[in-house]
């Protein structure tokens, strides 16, 4: 008998080496929190992501049949010796803006939204989208019964409507009726005897076979029931009773059926209410919800004269003949079109009937610059088919119910009674709303589109719906689930990842955040750099023991390592925003320029809202914005948020932070490029001439190993180099473009000196923190901090371009130790002290407490959210 071997108690990997893992060794134990923490770029992500997280998906598909393999795709083996211990994995990791579907929401993320069609499915009464009269199938067995049960006496007629709105001759269907034995019908409700047929008029006719008349008595119910099924046959499953005076009438139907629109409706099943099928999704916008109209405000520029060049789709090419065709008709071509008076202006957006105008000209040639994403006119943004929007259930329909927050829709489940088909859906519905809950999205509604979730909320909606399946003996990994929450919200995250723990799993957090830290059972801290100079396993314990470590996250940790302080400046003027409206946007608001400003608030108070929804669009002058009166401006504004660096595989450092262009004509004008005509384009990894053409520029090539994984190996015809030998050949200082490509940012300050474009994006690169990073490193290797603060120094080297220009940013201290967060605060003062203005959405504490002005949303999320409760100097922690 063999004895089973117990499952290890810990996961184990020796020997990680992936990215710039240094061969470490680490312990995860199972059924534990365990926090990783770090520098931005030590390894943290390198270890939990890239090496446990992924080896475990490796592991999962290699389960599975050749044929399913094939249609998965193999991920490559990470670099580590042993691995021992694992579990199955999930990674909730982070993702940039607009990552997801267009058509995902709140609901379907969430996996509610299959929940919310199951309800409705089985406990939904259909109503017809034309009379919004309750539809509701029927037996003839029931029908009889609902009749039968009238008082004694009541006199019964039993109707069949044979034809609705008939355009063809009535005769030949009255007679066939005749000789079935029918005696009566009704004609656009006149009664006609079938024995006495009278000529009709031309048009079209309703037609109902009056099948018999009774009065209701308990002997008569076998007629009844006679009566019933010849109806409903000849009806074609459709009948009604016409009761005594003062009664109203009764509609039956064997079929979702409207007798008096003759409108045939679906059957109730899942399928109705999804979005993403022909028989659920609206006929309009095909279920995306939202159609693409051209703003006719948009078309014009109201300053500039029609000479100047106002309408915008007149193109260089045919402004000369339109400029002649509005002096024809006496529209002034010198005159701000602001100024025109209301004729000329409808006469140039509509056109005269010969020359078209500019509304048709645009839907003829759509561009971004004037077509805008409007909710769709039908469906009003709900996305369903007439037929699903007008389901109720418990009286509301399903986009009543989605338009609910989380908080909400909890409070009214108890309003859809519980039965035997319901009860099951009303409990799964309420547990994944309080875990939504629990996470802090309750402010949230159900039919908010997924892309337009930061990338904590996201993150957090993802977290719920994986509690919500309440699998145990999985290895959860998860990538600052505190990004974008209120610390007041981070004890009830805190409480979440406990739960999964208690559950029989093990949570692997990459975090930052103080209280997450504190509360694992065990931390490994990642260091002692970034680059190269991290990699290795700093510390591995408890975090009591962490704090009194003799490690960078141990001295900030216990206060030793601080923020270095600064002197506090006072905004210059503001910028006014009146009339507030967008989402949960309520009252004004005054937005500091000339300083370093925080705008922070409980997570749904509208922090995101007012700036990026609302502050930036107003200051780009977007027209439909939700605001009445925006006072003031910026010269510039630059948004510096999470949308990923391009992840080409020619993709580097060198050409994410746009010196590489500078740095290929440097050595295009070498005496030896001239001399070979060897132009920039010679030494561009993207184009075929320079490049070496086995790996193309990518200095590496993916090999097939068919029932193995693939494997990435150096190109062995340029070795890795990118390049042919006669590019190679050309040097600069003594430098190939190879060596360029592998020298790190510290070093390529001292081989390029003061060359225009190049030294000041360096030395920026540098005082952030990048001065490890190779400049031919692929961006899709960095992790998000270091790609932030990348596009941070493509900012700060155009030192030209800096003054009076706004920056906002989402979120910067994401992803970043508070050592980067340090490096991140002084490259953002020496913003402001070019002269720009940044404001940043922020809930770090220590980012806030380092700014010069606060702007403080609230009180609370969502509709108890939304207005400035506080603007002034920043206060001290509360």
């Amino acid at each position: 008998m063999i004895t089973p071997t117990p499952m290890r108690s810990t996961l184990r990997v020796v020997g990680a080496a992936e990215h710039n893992l240094r061969g470490v060794t680490a312990e995860v134990p199972h059924g534990e929190l365990v926090v990783v923490c770090g520098v931005s770029g030590s390894g943290k992500t390198s270890l939990a992501f890239d090496t446990l997280h992924a080896e475990s998906q490796r592991r999962f598909v290699e389960s599975m049949s050749s044929w399913v393999r094939a249609q998965v795709g193999q991920a490559p083996r990470p670099v580590y010796e042993t691995m021992t211990g694992l579990l199955p994995s999930i990674g909730v990791a982070q993702r940039g803006p607009g990552s997801a579907s267009v058509r995902a929401t709140v609901a379907t993320s969430a996996e509610l939204y299959d929940l919310f069609r199951v309800l409705y499915a089985r406990a939904g009464v259909l109503h017809c989208p034309t009379c919004r009269a309750p539809i509701r199938a029927t037996t003839v067995d029931s029908a009889v019964r609902d009749l039968v049960s009238l008082p004694d006496g009541t006199p019964l007629t039993v109707l069949a409507r044979v034809a609705h709105q008939r355009t063809t001759p009535l005769g030949p269907l009255l007679e066939g009726l005749g000789k079935q034995g029918f005696l009566r019908v009704r004609v656009d409700g006149q009664l006609v005897m079938l024995d006495e047929v009278p000529k009709f008029p031309a048009g079209p006719h309703d037609v109902e076979l009056v099948v018999d008349r009774i009065k209701i008595a308990p002997e008569r119910r076998e007629r009844v029931q006679e009566a019933v099924a010849t109806a409903l046959k000849a009806g074609r499953g459709a009948m009604s009773a016409e009761l005594g005076e003062g009664m109203a009438p009764r509609e039956y139907a064997t079929r979702p059926y409207c007798a008096r629109c003759d409108r045939e409706l679906p059957s109730l099943s899942p399928r109705l209410f999804s979005f993403n099928t022909p028989i659920g999704a609206c006929r309009v916008c095909q279920g995306g919800g939202v159609v693409a109209q051209v703003d006719a405000a948009s078309l014009v520029e109201p300053a500039l004269t029609l000479a100047e060049g106002a309408v915008l789709t007149w193109g260089d090419n045919n402004r000369p003949t339109m400029l002649r065709w509005a002096a024809a008709a006496g529209i002034a071509t010198d005159v701000p079109w602001s100024s025109l008076p209301w004729e000329a202006r409808d006469r140039l957006l509509n056109g005269d009937g010969q020359t078209e105008g500019m509304l048709a000209t645009a839907k003829k040639r759509p561009d971004e610059r004037w077509t805008r994403e409007l909710a769709c006119a039908e469906c009003a943004g709900a996305r369903l088919s007439p037929e699903a929007r007008f389901v109720e259930c418990a009286g509301r329909t399903l986009p009543e119910r989605l338009s609910r927050t989380v908080a909400e829709s909890l409070a009214e489940l108890g309003e859809v009674p519980a039965g035997l088909l319901t009860t099951p859906v009303l409990e799964e519905l309420e547990r994944r709303l309080s875990f939504l809950a629990r996470v802090g999205l309750d402010y949230i509604t159900l039919d908010r589109g997924a892309a337009s979730l930061s990338s904590g909320e996201w993150q957090r909606l993802r977290l719920g719906a994986q509690v919500g399946n309440q699998l145990s003996g999985v290895l959860y990994v998860l990538d600052e689930p505190t990004a974008g929450l209120h610390p007041d919200d981070t004890q009830r995250l805190i409480r979440l990842l406990r739960e999964l723990c208690e559950l029989g799993n093990t949570v692997l957090v990459v975090e930052h955040d103080d209280a997450v830290i504190d509360a694992a059972d065990r931390v490994i801290e990642v260091g002692p750099g970034a680059g190269v100079e991290g990699g290795l396993i700093v510390f591995s314990g408890t975090p009591a023991e962490l704090r009194a470590a003799d490690t960078l996250t141990g001295r900030w940790l216990r206060g030793d390592a601080k923020v270095a302080p600064h002197a506090v400046l006072t905004p210059r003027r503001f910028v006014r925003l009146e009339g507030l409206s967008g989402r949960n946007l309520r009252g004004d608001a005054e937005l500091p320029l000339g300083v370093l400003a925080a705008v922070t608030g409980p997570s749904g108070a509208g922090k995101s809202s007012l700036i990026f929804d609302t502050l930036v669009p107003a200051l780009t002058q977007r027209p439909g914005l939700p605001v009445e009166r925006v006072i003031g401006g910026v010269g510039r504004v630059v948004k510096v948020d999470g949308s990923p660096l391009p992840k080409a595989g020619r993709s580097t450092v060198a050409t994410a932070s746009r010196i590489f262009e500078t740095i290929r004509q440097l050595f295009s004008r070498t005496p030896e490029a001239k001399a070979r005509g060897f132009g920039p384009e010679r030494f561009s990894t993207a184009v075929a001439g320079g490049r070496c053409e086995s790996c193309h520029g990518e200095g590496a090539r993916r090999v097939a190993m068919h029932v193995l994984p693939d494997v990435v190996v150096p190109c062995e015809v340029c070795d890795g180099k990118r390049f042919d030998e006669a590019t190679l050949s050309v040097t600069y200082k003594g430098h190939s473009i190879a060596d360029v490509l592998a020298a790190r940012v510290h070093e390529a300050r001292a081989l390029f000196g003061p060359v225009p474009g190049v030294s000041g994006v360096l030395e920026t690169l540098d005082a952030l923190g990048l001065g490890y990073l190779p400049l031919g490193q692929g961006v899709d290797t960095l992790s998000g901090g270091e790609a932030q603060r990348l596009k941070l120094a493509r900012e700060l080297g155009k030192p030209g371009e800096v003054e009076g220009a706004l920056y906002v940013l989402d979120e910067p201290s994401v992803g970043l130790h508070p050592a980067d967060l340090a490096v991140l605060l002084e490259a953002l003062r020496r913003l402001v002290t070019m002269g720009a203005s940044v404001i940043v959405v922020e809930h770090e504490p220590r980012l806030v407490a380092a700014c010069d002005w606060e702007i403080a949303m609230g009180p609370g999320a969502g509709a108890l959210g939304g207005r400035v409760v506080y603007a002034g100097p920043v206060r001290g922690p509360s």
